[in-house]
């Protein structure tokens, strides 16, 4: 009987387009065969009577319905392609694991995996289903670098009953940066009015210095000589992202005015010549340059020895510590000579008259060397170095008298000199008669 069922069911398929599967209806009768109950031969009959009942209205209803709508051609290459996948089981996932296993620098963040037909390009794609990926809290994530750089993302993705883990890592273009940089400020201590002070900026940043009537920027990297021209307050910030960042505060002190006032009648103390200097400006010191020399004090003496302009320069510091300086010229009009004339009268019966000595070496404490020079022939007719042995006149070659209207030279040559004064001084000299 079982083969007459059979049979009739292949009579009622053979007009159908679609081949009769076999396997499929073993796999039937083995559904059947595993539920049936130990009964009677005729309790197993009323089953495959059941079933085949069921097995004929599906077939009758499926070529119904096949019938019933438009007929499609199907290429052979299409049937092939197309596949329905109702389930996926256990086994698929443990073949992704296993090739998990075996490409451990793949993450798959997916524990389902959907198969869909595309009819048109004649092509199986897969599509993966998203899903959100829990990171572990006690592991950061982090992106950082300037322009093109090697980024990592790390995480544990769990779905159901499947776990994926791995690590992703590309390139990554962010030009923004998580690190929190350092930034130094450079230190200024308090300064003075006038002074300069050397400022290194050693941040990838600007460093902007603000106080009365100074704005200065130094840039990033670099250093600068900054002069404090005015006193107060004044801060020292970083320029981040365009912004002034109130940082350091320190001060520019006041510095004192200097000023002097200079006495132009030239002054004859002690043989030398004498100008008087006096400052105007109180202060704790008072230094001055004249010439190449150096003094100090309120009021001082300048000596000047040529004629011309002079340069008088005054610094005065104040009780703050601070300074400033004023420089002044003046102008001298004779040439320092020790202040000797040009001419005696040997025979007058005043000594400050008949003899021959430069004013100066009498008044000076000073070693010298004094001689008088014939210049018709350049012998000596006097020498001395005692300021109180001076010429009368007389040539020492011969012990007479020299002609009286003929110009004679000394020369002096001095041990110490005074700062900014030459050791050697010479002049003409002429014995008159008296009349």
């Amino acid at each position: 009987m079982k083969e007459n069922l059979e049979n009739k069911i292949k009579q009622s398929l053979e007009n159908h387009e679609m081949p009769y599967n076999a396997s499929a209806w073993m796999a039937m009768q083995a559904k059947l065969d595993a539920v049936k109950p130990v009964t009677s031969p005729a309790s197993n009959l009323k089953w495959y009577i059941s079933a085949a009942s069921v097995v004929v209205v599906s077939v009758v209803a499926y070529v119904a319905f096949n019938n019933s709508t438009e007929t499609v051609n199907e290429t052979p290459q299409q049937a092939k392609n197309t596949e329905i996948v109702e389930n996926k089981t256990n086994s698929t996932v443990e073949k992704n694991n296993e090739q998990n296993k075996t490409n451990p620098g793949v993450t798959s963040e997916n524990t389902s995996e959907e198969i869909v037909t595309n009819e048109s390009n004649n092509n199986r794609s897969n599509t993966t289903s998203s899903t959100t990926v829990q990171h572990n809290p006690f592991v950061m994530s982090s992106n950082s670098g300037n322009g093109n750089g090697t980024g990592s993302n790390s995480g544990t993705g769990n779905s159901g009953a499947n776990t994926s883990n791995g690590t992703n890592s590309g390139n990554s273009n962010s030009g923004n940066s998580n690190t929190i940089k350092n930034y130094i400020l450079p230190k200024v201590t308090d300064v003075c009015e006038g002074e300069t002070a050397f400022i290194k900026n050693t941040n990838d940043v600007a460093v902007l210095i603000e106080g009365p009537e100074m704005h200065f920027m130094i840039p990033a990297n670099s250093e600068r000589k900054v002069r404090m021209n005015k006193e107060g307050a004044h801060e020292i910030s970083l320029m981040i992202d365009g912004n002034s960042k109130k940082s350091n505060t320190f001060f520019v002190k006041r510095a004192p005015k200097a000023d002097f006032m200079i006495d132009t009648d030239t002054k004859f103390e002690k043989g030398l010549p004498t100008t008087k200097l006096e400052s105007s400006t109180p202060g704790i010191e008072h230094s001055w340059i004249i010439g190449k020399s150096r003094v100090y004090g309120e009021k001082v003496d300048a000596h000047f020895y040529k004629s011309g302009n002079h340069d008088i320069t005054l610094s005065v510091k104040d009780v703050n510590g601070c300074s400033n300086d004023i420089t002044k010229s003046i102008h001298i009009d004779e040439k320092y000579n020790l202040m000797a004339v040009n001419s005696f009268i040997p025979e007058d019966i005043d000594s400050r008259n008949n003899t021959f000595m430069p004013f100066a070496l009498t008044q000076r404490n000073v070693k010298f060397n004094l001689i008088i020079i014939d210049p018709t022939d350049g012998h000596i007719v006097f020498q001395s170095n005692d300021a109180s042995h001076a010429w009368n006149g007389i040539d020492k070659t011969t012990g007479n008298g020299v002609n009286y209207g003929t110009t004679y030279i000394w020369k002096v040559t001095i041990e110490n000199a005074e700062p900014n004064e030459n050791n050697e001084y010479a002049g003409n000299i002429m014995p008159i008669q008296k009349r």
